[in-house]
């Protein structure tokens, strides 16, 4: 959303102040496969879920590796790496279904010194529902070695996903296995777009706001202590 959540506040603060609507383009909340998978969650199909597992990670791109690693991992112009980019989708969305995250907790470093950000983060939190979760990014795997996956752990069976790389929901519970193949639309931010639309003609509410954006922020600064 921002550079920081300072500057994301100040965002909010202004759209309040003059009444301008601010939304942030975190689609996965109007995502039809991350649509159902909130579905699923409100059904119970797993029963009560009591932990969170996420990992994401990736091997190295090659303009790192040959000095020109772009501007994501610019500091000045980013704000932070690659988990700020991509892990404040996966933040925001899962707030967006198990609510707020009351506790978080993490450790970020550079340890492969390609560029000035951090490339390795791993995080602890927990959410006022009680929910715990973990999470782990590392930008500098072998290839082989990749990893998108975000395993959602009930009562009744489990749940396993990716945010960035397949569209397919895997549920397993003690008395059925199913997945669920759910492709993208052409242009993955239109069903978002259709709501700021709607809300901005009165005919609905935009569940991406500068307010819930901010919450993002706010947890990739305490977890990497900026």
């Amino acid at each position: 959303m921002a550079m920081n959540a300072i500057e994301c506040q100040q965002m909010v603060d202004v759209s309040k102040e003059t009444g301008i609507p601010l939304f942030v383009a975190y689609y996965r909340r109007a995502l039809p496969y991350f649509v159902k998978l909130r579905d699923l969650m409100e059904m119970k199909a797993i029963g009560d879920v009591k932990l969170i597992n996420l990992v994401l990670h990736w091997p190295v791109k090659p303009e790192e590796l040959q000095g020109a690693a772009g501007w994501r991992v610019d500091p000045l112009i980013s704000g932070g790496g690659h988990f700020h980019d991509l892990a404040a989708h996966q933040l925001d969305y899962l707030e967006f279904v198990f609510g707020p995250i009351k506790k978080v907790a993490g450790v970020a470093t550079n340890q492969a010194g390609l560029y000035a950000t951090d490339d390795a983060v791993s995080a602890a939190f927990q959410f006022e529902s009680g929910v715990v979760g973990t999470g782990s990014w590392c930008f500098t795997v072998p290839e082989k070695q990749s990893m998108d996956v975000c395993e959602l752990v009930g009562s009744k069976g489990r749940i396993s996903f990716s945010f960035f790389s397949n569209t397919v929901l895997h549920v397993e519970t003690e008395t059925m296995v199913e997945n669920f193949n759910i492709p993208h639309p052409a242009h993955v931010h239109q069903p978002l777009v259709d709501l700021v639309v709607k809300d901005l003609r009165g005919e609905g509410n935009c569940p991406s706001t500068g307010e819930t954006g901010l919450r993002a922020t706010l947890l990739m600064d305490e977890i990497t202590r900026k």
